[in-house]
């Protein structure tokens, strides 16, 4: 605010200065410190570092924390130890998730779409006294108990979510909901569970790739409405509430994610107010946007050794994102859907003997993929029956820009390739010096090297002249070119 109020001390990392390492500290991560500090402060230090820089550990990354200054060289040791956690609750919910306690340390994502769901589950709809007792009880069988009803609580959100997720997306495609141009999708209706509406904005995030705030109502009359955000990365969550202040009620959060209340009469004039920030904060381009790509790989340099030269990149997440890599051309050999809608498969690329497994989380519906595909993923350890392998993560595919099948005679060099999600056939007359390029529907551009006008139609005589460097003809003849080997 403006103006602190009176207090003897404020404890927000917020009032730090930008470049302070202390700023991206989650609110779990400001009760770390007050505990340490005071049994410091206390002398009742002795045995309890660890077991607090667990549950700091936990709470950072289930609150979706930025993984920057502190927060990352503390996860970094607290990942290390939670597979040997002093813990009995956390003990007992890796053994109940299958997270492997062999493993030296844990991944954000164990945390993130394990552990961190079963606990959070019970604080959305149960009652949060069976987590304290998880995580306060030294009692073995009290873990696995707690532990037990967090996994069915987790299952009843779990159906919740995809009930609500498939009640929003059908509202919002049926409704034409325009949220393209206004930025950022707002959506709110009755009967929906306040407790798993933030997941559900994070999936939808997913699928429209825009900011969403989603809300319910918290009364019969619909006169209150509670809501959960979620953000794309050119749009900070906390300042768009900030921005909308005055017509909200309540509201917290950061740059990711945020909870509002507000008065269901002042909705419209809300989403007015949220589109008008994302046009300050967002172009075009950042919706649905293409992926980041940080490097291009070949299945043969996928190694347990290259898995360990990138491991020191770790612990990844908000703000400090896994390396996203490409591979070009890539054979689907085999597809199955797995659990609740996920795709398992096993990848090939031409002229390699290397086969990889990879998984596709949540994309069940878009069963089955193509048969060659150029996929962008993150490379992660697969644990199972005591062996450790390295499989990709898929995050997005694409038909192949360019797949060529190479032929050529003395005067003439033939292939094939795709173009736009199009099959061409190209072919290079080395006689007439002559490029020819054939579409699906039978028409042939033809050019004669260093000429700017090209002849295009089915026949020759009938063709009619194209300037080919003008799109959309230069980078169709730049296609076939590399299809060729000319470039």
């Amino acid at each position: 605010p403006p103006e602190l109020p009176d207090a003897d001390a404020i404890l927000n990392p917020k009032q730090l200065p930008e470049e302070s390492p202390y700023r991206s500290l989650a609110g779990v991560g400001i009760a770390y410190i007050l505990a340490i500090c005071l049994a410091q402060e206390l002398g009742q230090l002795k045995g309890l570092t660890q077991q607090l820089l667990e549950l700091f550990t936990l709470g950072t990354i289930a609150d979706l924390a930025p993984l920057t200054g502190i927060n990352r060289r503390w996860l970094k040791r607290g990942l290390g130890l939670l597979p040997q956690s002093q813990l009995a609750g956390v003990q007992a919910l890796i053994e109940i998730t299958g997270v492997k306690d062999d493993q030296k340390s844990l991944k954000p994502e164990d945390i993130g779409f394990r552990l961190g769901p079963r606990i959070n589950a019970i604080g959305r709809l149960s009652d949060p006294q069976i987590v304290i007792e998880l995580l306060t009880t030294t009692a073995p069988e009290v873990a696995l108990e707690r532990a037990m009803q967090c996994e069915e609580v987790n299952q009843r959100r779990q159906q919740l979510c995809a009930d609500i997720e498939q009640d929003a997306i059908a509202f919002i495609e049926d409704t034409g909901l325009d949220w393209e141009q206004k930025r950022v999708l707002v959506i709110v209706q009755p009967n929906w569970h306040h407790g798993v509406i933030g997941i559900v904005a994070s999936r939808l995030v997913e699928r429209y790739g825009v900011p969403v705030f989603i809300g319910t109502y918290e009364d019969n009359d619909q006169q209150h409405i509670r809501g959960s955000a979620r953000g794309i990365t050119e749009f900070n969550i906390f300042e768009a509430l900030e921005f909308c202040k005055d017509l909200l009620g309540k509201y917290g959060g950061h740059k990711a994610a945020g909870g509002f209340s507000l008065p269901a009469d002042n909705l419209s004039a809300f989403e007015e107010s949220l589109s008008r920030f994302a046009h300050q904060s967002l172009k075009p381009e950042h919706l649905k946007p293409l992926l980041a790509i940080d490097a291009s790989l070949e299945f043969s340099e996928i190694t347990s050794n290259f898995y360990q030269q990138l491991d020191l990149l770790h612990p990844c997440g908000i703000s400090n994102r896994d390396p996203v890599f490409w591979s070009a051309n890539v054979q689907i050999l085999e597809q199955r859907v797995v659990g609740k809608g996920h795709i398992k498969l096993t990848l090939n690329q031409d002229n390699q003997p290397v086969t990889i497994q990879a998984i596709a989380w949540r994309w069940g519906e878009y069963f089955p993929l193509p048969k060659r595909v150029d996929i962008a993923y993150k490379l992660r350890e697969h644990h199972w029956e005591g062996n450790t392998t390295i499989e990709l993560e898929l995050v997005g595919v694409r038909l192949p820009v360019v797949t060529s099948k190479v032929t050529s005679t003395s005067t003439t060099k033939k292939a094939e390739f795709y173009y736009n999600q199009r099959r061409y056939t190209c072919s290079f007359w080395e006689s007439l010096n002559e490029l020819r390029i054939r579409n699906p529907e039978g028409k042939v551009l033809a050019i004669q090297k260093g000429q700017r006008i090209g002849l295009l139609g089915t026949k020759r005589e009938d063709a009619k002249e194209v300037n080919v460097t003008k799109p959309p003809y230069y980078p169709l003849i730049k296609a076939a070119t590399r299809a060729l080997g000319l470039s």
